[in-house]
């Protein structure tokens, strides 16, 4: 007589995951991705300086072969560096994996993406082969076989992208070339003919709609897709993955809701009057009478700089005091205001001119064809020598957080509009909310500002150092800095957009841990995308735009503005 139940605890047994081994080969995986990343790195660097040697000699031919190689070792080293935080990320969560049964979403893409590139990684990293198939046994086969086969849409969008088996574009070849050369000061003129078809048709306004989805259509633009751009389309150009910015289907949550003045915490508050007699709504259903214009101090508020004390979170002044603002705290700078995050977004621009000190005059005219509401700037590179008091921009308010004397460059700076104007229900009211640095303590090893906008949303702008070892520490303090806005606040009142130049740190942890997602999906800088503007409200702007650099700079700006 066959024992039914001692068959089904062998099932269980003899069919599921074993956690140990799972735990195990995450750790080993983790290891030996660094070591290859460190490898990779060193032997890159190395291959650079040969590749000086044959541009000094004259053979260019060689010198490209060689580039197309150093791009393909760069793709990779990138790829490992998202793997390998994948793998922490599931061993920081590994208790929710054993506990739930089912996959949690927010492990969807780490753990599917693993799965991806196991068997495009397993050469290098056999320990991924265990790691994936145990998440077969645990999520079960036909899930294995759908990440492997690209059919599921939470696999690394970045990483299928660095993982593309595509020969880099020649123009890509040529720039690799022209930075080695700048590198080791030597002259090299790019192939005029590659140069002269990137630049063909090019639009300095390059819509990530129209271009950079591979599918071959795309034309020879520098940036967007085509046979010699940056990012996909025919003619050999490396691939983007298709990005879809969501429409958010409408429901009785996302109507906004009223505004309640009596929680505006505004000094002198500037309610502006419309064009309905100058009336205002009280929404618990009663007519409220005409409010007149209390003050017009924010339409002669001064332009002035401040900077962020990392040790305390005040506002400090530039002049060195407070001027009389001892303690400056959240609720004296308008931070209980209640705007609803569907009536509106600010419009923001992103740049590293890699030293704003250099280009500044580049940098108004810009701001001034372009007009941002918001201002992210990494690598300002201010200094006692060149103070940030040197760089106002007339109309905005200046934060920034600059690095401690005897450091040479890096340093971010905010740019803020003095004067926004929020709308209310009806929408012909609108109120003034003056920007301010929120209550957030920000260690002081890194470059990082918060500012709260428009009453309803706080921007964090960050430059990360390539060779900086703070990374870790950079992503647990956005992370923990979020999640207690979110706490405070309310998640669905307050809107998050963080930007910045953030090199190669893998942001991937954040869509993980936060649910925010990272709109620039083409290469900013040569053929890497580092210059990223990360938000939990998608669905409310438009694809971003890439605008030439800025004098030197090799970083491409970033336009992002807003469907509402």
């Amino acid at each position: 007589m066959v024992d039914y139940r001692y068959l089904d605890f062998v099932k269980m047994f003899s069919s599921g995951p074993s956690y140990p081994k799972l735990k195990t080969n995450l750790r080993l995986s983790i290891n030996r991705l660094k070591l290859l990343e460190k490898k990779k790195t060193e032997l890159a660097q190395k291959a650079r300086k040969e590749i000086a040697d044959y541009i000094s000699t004259g053979k260019i031919e060689r010198a490209k072969i060689r580039v197309e190689h150093i791009i393909r070792e760069d793709y990779l080293v990138e790829a490992m560096e998202v793997t390998e935080m994948y793998c922490d990320l599931v061993l920081a969560r590994f208790g929710l994996i054993q506990q739930m049964k089912d996959l949690d979403p927010g492990m969807s893409e780490a753990i599917s993406s693993l799965v991806w590139c196991a068997p495009r990684l397993m050469t290098d990293v056999p320990e991924l082969k265990v790691v994936a198939d145990q998440f077969a046994l645990k999520y079960g086969k036909p899930y294995a076989m759908a990440c492997r086969d690209q059919s599921i849409s939470t696999i690394s969008e970045k990483l299928i992208h660095k993982l593309s088996l595509q020969a880099p574009p020649k123009v890509l070849v040529e720039k690799y070339l022209q930075e080695i050369a700048s590198n080791y000061n030597l002259e090299y003129t790019p192939d005029p003919q590659v140069m002269q078809e990137a630049e063909v048709g090019m639009n300095p306004l390059i819509n990530l709609e129209e271009g950079g989805k591979g599918d071959g259509d795309g034309g020879a633009s520098g940036y967007g897709g085509g046979a010699s751009g940056y990012g996909g389309g025919g003619g050999g150009g490396i691939p983007q993955q298709p990005f879809s910015f969501p429409n958010k289907v409408p429901n009785d949550s996302d109507i906004p809701l009223p505004l309640d003045l009596n929680c505006l915490h505004l000094g002198s508050p500037t309610v502006i009057q419309g064009q309905n007699g100058g009336q205002i709504f009280d929404y618990s259903g009663r007519e409220a009478n005409a409010v007149n214009a209390v003050s017009r101090q924010l339409n002669d508020i001064e332009v002035f700089n401040s900077s962020v004390n990392h040790a305390e979170g005040t506002t400090v002044y530039e002049n060195g005091d407070t001027n009389g603002h001892d303690s400056v705290t959240e609720a004296e700078c308008h931070g209980s205001v209640d705007i609803p995050i569907t009536g509106w977004a600010p419009c923001v621009l992103l740049t590293n001119p890699q030293s704003l000190t250099n280009c500044f005059s580049d940098f108004k005219s810009l701001i001034f064809a372009r007009d941002p509401h918001v201002i992210v700037v990494s690598e300002t590179w201010f200094s006692p020598s060149r103070p940030a008091s040197q760089f106002r921009l007339k109309g905005y308010k200046l934060f920034h957080d600059d690095r401690e004397e005897g450091r040479r460059g890096g340093g971010v700076a905010v740019y803020v509009k003095t004067r926004i104007t929020t709308a209310l229900l009806p929408s012909e009211n609108v109120v003034d909310v003056q920007p301010h640095v929120p209550d957030v303590k920000v260690p002081h090893e890194l470059e990082c500002l918060w500012i709260c906008v428009g009453g309803n949303t706080f921007v964090c702008g960050v430059y990360h150092a390539p060779s900086a070892p703070t990374g870790k520490l950079l992503l647990d303090h956005i992370v923990n800095t979020i999640l207690d806005l979110r706490r405070r606040h309310g998640s669905d009142t307050i809107r998050i957009i963080v930007a910045g130049d953030f090199n190669h740190l893998a942001c991937d942890r954040l869509n993980a841990a936060l649910g925010v997602r990272n709109l620039v999906q083409e290469p900013t800088h040569l053929n890497s995308t580092i210059d990223l503007i990360l938000t939990d409200t998608p669905e409310h702007y438009n694809a971003p735009i890439l605008l030439p650099p800025l004098h030197h700079s090799k970083h491409n700006c970033v336009m992002l503005c807003p469907k509402i």
